[in-house]
């Protein structure tokens, strides 16, 4: 069966002819006459099986055909290389047809294509959420859409486009012609083509969801820590004409790409952090070949149409068997061969195993070489050492005849001390015990300002020292001579403590005479009264001296006496003063006496 069995216009099979296309494949020849009838459709295919000129033809088709005027079609796209990949499909089969088209996607000149999709464009490719937002800002005539598109609309349902797709939907006419083309098909897409198709759909599979025949799969068991080294080995040795290398997250592409750089193999990342011109500038550059590896996420496993791609590289396992699919189908595109290379690590070789199972695929077990091999052996093996050795360190420190911290006799551990009870010593420990020190050295120590116990000695009661040296005398006191004199010396430092001390504010009782002297109390105020200043609160007033009561009582009243008489006597000199020399003639009489 070849394009020209089909019911296709003269301009629509020059266009097929230039792009060096004659015989359809198979998801074309099934889907292009049922999207010529009209009728709704949802097709699956295996990954570059040409499910993109399957729609982008019978489109093209219909426009011709009709009457109509301004934008026709719509296709919506899951990323931004596929909606260029789409663009450049219609540009180059629609180019004899004279059908024009505007692509929208995010990262790009907005008023560029506003002006274009205002300029009356046959079909707008665009990704659901930047079109979206155009639609917001920007009124569009939409009216004469007769055919919408959804490419890769399991893609687009993981990636969680669903409620911009919808709203989409119900801005453009109800009695239209709906395509769905997905490489899975799943309840889901099932439903999804039920909610988007009014009269029903038909539904076609072409071939099974599996990688092409002409590629070649091998997967290497290797430790996380020798994949680059084993990347490195395979570019060198064989010799690369095209690689994509896949890695699950954005971070791992940008550190591999630059580990990679430093050692020598020029590479480019591609994922979707990157700004939209750097994105096509690196995929421009893999296609004219000046870049032959490319590091990249999934945004380049579905929908990236670069011809001679010559390995695929999966640094880290896929996540289910349909990535994998989608990665290695970049390889052996349009009946060519190509090798696909999944590195598997201990923690993901159940993962591989799943992929194996679901998808019946045979996949070779590849050798490492044995310098990579043997330097993973030797980390493992010091790896296992370190562990060793650091148990039996932790052991060791635990047992009772090694000399760590954790081997201390308990004999030789300190006891707690209790308050309540004192410590007792044995023989051995009073032996050695220090010598009291003498006077001179407690009273130098005294000099150190320490703090008072909370707890006051009690008044010891008059006669106590009598009646302490007579029960010495009589022998009735257990202390010994040596123990009394030492209470006396401390009695004299306790002394000489107190009086090095600044004064408290409450009254103070002297221990070795029963008489309470009284002191007065601290006052906040300065000595003078008529400064009115209050003292610095850490200053305190130096202590005065204790004397006979009844001799401060008499002071006290004698200069009580002298300001009441100063007092009595002052108002009366200065009236006498005041009326002397008051009013007029008071000033004058001054004046003229001098």
């Amino acid at each position: 069966m070849l394009f020209t069995d089909f019911d296709l216009s003269t301009e629509v099979l020059d266009g097929i002819l230039d792009m060096g296309f004659d015989t359809p494949t198979e998801i074309q020849k099934e889907a292009i006459p049922i999207a010529l009838a009209g009728k709704n459709l949802l097709g699956t295919s295996y990954t570059g099986s040409g499910k993109t000129a399957a729609f982008v033809i019978p489109v093209i088709q219909k426009i011709l055909s009709s009457r109509k005027s301004g934008i026709q079609a719509l296709v919506l796209a899951p990323t931004r290389e596929l909606a260029q990949q789409i663009d450049e499909q219609f540009m180059a089969l629609g180019y004899h047809a004279n059908i024009s088209s505007a692509c929208v996607y995010g990262g790009s000149d907005w008023s560029a294509q506003e002006k274009a999709m205002k300029a009356g464009v046959n079909v707008v490719v665009a990704t659901p959420g930047r079109l979206l937002d155009q639609m917001k800002i920007t009124t569009y005539d939409f009216s004469n859409i007769d055919v919408l598109i959804l490419d890769e609309a399991d893609r687009m349902l993981d990636m969680g486009f669903l409620p911009d797709v919808r709203s989409i939907i119900n801005r453009i006419p109800s009695n239209r012609q709906t395509l769905l083309f997905s490489a899975t098909v799943t309840p889901r897409i099932e439903s999804l083509a039920n909610e988007f198709t009014q009269g029903g759909f038909e539904r076609i599979a072409v071939g099974r969801i599996a990688p092409a025949a002409g590629i070649d799969q091998y997967y290497y068991k290797i430790d996380d820590a020798r994949k680059k080294d084993l990347l490195i080995h395979l570019f060198k040795e064989q010799q690369w004409h095209s690689a994509i290398v896949f890695a699950s997250t954005k971070r791992g592409v940008d550190l591999l790409s630059r580990s990679l750089n430093k050692m020598g193999v020029a590479v480019e990342s591609m994922h979707g952090d990157k700004e939209q011109k750097d994105r096509e500038a690196t995929l421009e550059r893999f296609r004219s070949g000046k870049t032959k590896v490319i590091v990249a996420t999934d945004v380049m496993s579905r929908g990236i149409d670069v011809d001679d791609i010559s390995h695929i590289i999966n640094y880290d396992v896929p996540n289910d068997e349909d990535d994998y699919i989608h990665r290695i189908g970049r390889t052996a595109r349009a009946e060519s061969t190509g090798t696909a290379i999944t590195f598997v690590s201990r923690r993901d070789w159940r993962s591989m195993l799943q992929i194996m199972d679901a998808k019946g695929l045979e996949i070779k077990e590849g050798q490492v070489p044995e310098e990579i091999a043997g330097a993973a052996q030797q980390d493992g093996d010091a790896e296992q050492d370190n562990r060793e050795r650091g148990g039996r360190g932790r052991n060791a420190g635990r047992s009772r005849g090694s000399s760590g911290r954790g081997s201390r006799p308990r004999e030789d551990r300190p006891q707690p001390r209790h308050e309540d009870t004192a410590v007792q010593q044995t023989p051995d420990t009073q032996e050695e015990s220090p010598a009291p020190k003498n006077n001179e050295e407690e009273q130098k120590g005294s000099d150190r300002p320490k703090r008072r116990p909370k707890s006051r000695r009690r008044k010891k009661p008059q006669g106590a020292d009598s009646e302490t040296s007579g029960q010495d005398q009589n022998g009735e006191n257990r202390k010994t001579a040596a123990t009394k004199s030492a209470d006396d010396d401390g009695q004299q430092v306790r002394k000489k403590k107190r009086r090095n001390r600044k004064p408290r504010q409450k009254r103070s009782q002297d221990s070795n005479s029963g008489e309470a002297n009284q002191q007065p109390s601290r006052s906040k105020t300065s000595d003078n009264p008529s400064s009115g200043r209050r003292r610095a609160p850490g200053r305190s007033r130096p202590p005065k001296k204790t004397g006979d009561r009844s001799e401060v009582i008499r002071q006290q009243e004698k200069k009580i006496e002298q300001v009441q008489q100063s007092s009595l006597n002052f108002p009366e000199k200065q009236t006498s003063k005041a009326t002397e020399n008051a009013g007029f003639w008071g000033k004058l009489k001054k004046k003229i006496l001098g």
